[in-house]
């Protein structure tokens, strides 16, 4: 299994979101006001834009985790504001689910609270240029974590 590495940190003040670089910061926020939250889920996707935000109930830096495949490429990237996530998955007290898939056709995307941040505070990954699975970690009806995951999965799930 690929370790989580932890490339830096983002600030945010109760949301944290997952976007495509290149769609420009307000058309992200404007595209997340008019999506109702769903699950402590907002998912612009639907409505055409590359954008997916979780309520984290928090007001901390929260790391920015990938995991990288053999060349080095990042494939998954993960963002955790409670620091048990992996103990609670592992002895299955909650579960990953998908939310939605992101197109990331400029290779990036950006890490930042669209509501009390500033997107030059946010935190840039470069990924491969594709399409990526989008799941949030729930136990006991909260959401604690998300991630950005390669479309192509291995059949132990881990990302490829």
């Amino acid at each position: 299994m690929n370790e989580w590495a932890t490339l830096g940190w983002v600030g945010h003040d109760s949301y944290l979101a997952i976007a495509d670089t290149s769609v420009p910061a307000a058309e992200q926020f404007e595209a997340l006001q008019a999506t109702d939250i769903d699950n402590r889920v907002i998912d612009a996707t639907a409505n055409g834009v590359a954008v997916v935000a979780a309520f984290t109930e928090a007001d901390e830096n929260v790391p920015v985790e990938v995991q990288r495949d053999g060349q080095g490429n990042v494939v998954s990237i993960r963002l955790c504001w409670t620091t048990d996530v992996d103990e609670l998955d592992d002895n299955g007290e909650g579960s990953w689910n998908r939310l939605t898939t992101l197109a990331l056709p400029n290779g990036a995307c950006t890490v930042w609270d669209p509501f009390h941040g500033d997107i030059e505070n946010g935190y840039v990954v470069d990924v491969e240029a594709s399409n990526y699975v989008v799941e949030a970690f729930y136990t006991e009806g909260d959401c604690l974590g998300m991630r950005l995951v390669a479309t192509e999965r291995r059949s132990d799930d881990q990302p490829r």
